[in-house]
């Protein structure tokens, strides 16, 4: 989360911030303010802002590539666009996860059969879906991600479901397994 005195250095005013919160909008920052906050964000909560603008359809990826070449020197030119905003820290340490093990990025929030998805690699029909146990134990998630699941078979894809305590104590593991499944369903080219 972005602090007050993080707004007050990328030059919002005391007044701007206070009207931001009372209307539930202090999230709603212009383009400039993104760069500007480049210089006082660490780059976690920088990544976490741009990503927060693009969720919020403040910016589109293509006015976000303009963004963060246009101002060189700054910390905004050390970031690169991803395909598509992470919506929460699990897609964040996902991204780095798949950094880390030189897999690569899938397209992120995107809708599939009517349903949007984690992640998608769409040439290998497969499906990422990031769960942790905060929001998929219930008894209404968890037949929410079955019916899901079952579209997306029906439309052609698989899901693999990444399991946050996974990610975090059998990295490895994940890594060769999604790399082994990527590479078993290489997309095939016309001769």
């Amino acid at each position: 989360m972005v602090t007050q005195s993080q707004l007050i250095a990328a030059g919002l005013d005391r007044d701007a911030i206070a009207y931001r919160r009372k209307v539930g909008r202090l999230h709603l920052l212009h383009r400039g303010t993104l760069v500007d906050l480049a210089d006082v964000l660490t780059p976690k909560q920088l990544t976490r802002a741009l990503n927060e603008a693009q969720v919020q359809r403040l910016i589109t990826p293509a006015e976000l590539t303009t963004l963060l070449t246009r101002y060189p020197g700054r910390r905004t030119a050390q970031l690169t666009p991803e395909q598509g905003a992470t919506r929460s820290t699990l897609e964040d340490r996902f991204t780095r996860f798949l950094e880390h093990h030189r897999l690569p990025l899938p397209e992120r929030n995107q809708h599939i059969a009517g349903h949007e998805v984690d992640a998608v690699y769409r040439a290998h029909h497969l499906v990422l879906e990031l769960d942790s146990r905060q929001f998929h134990t219930t008894p209404r998630a968890f037949e929410r991600d079955r019916e899901r699941d079952a579209d997306l078979l029906n439309a052609g894809f698989s899901t693999l479901r990444i399991t946050d305590h996974r990610l975090k104590h059998q990295p490895t593991k994940e890594a060769r397994r999604l790399k082994t499944i990527l590479s078993s369903r290489e997309p095939s080219w016309p001769s």
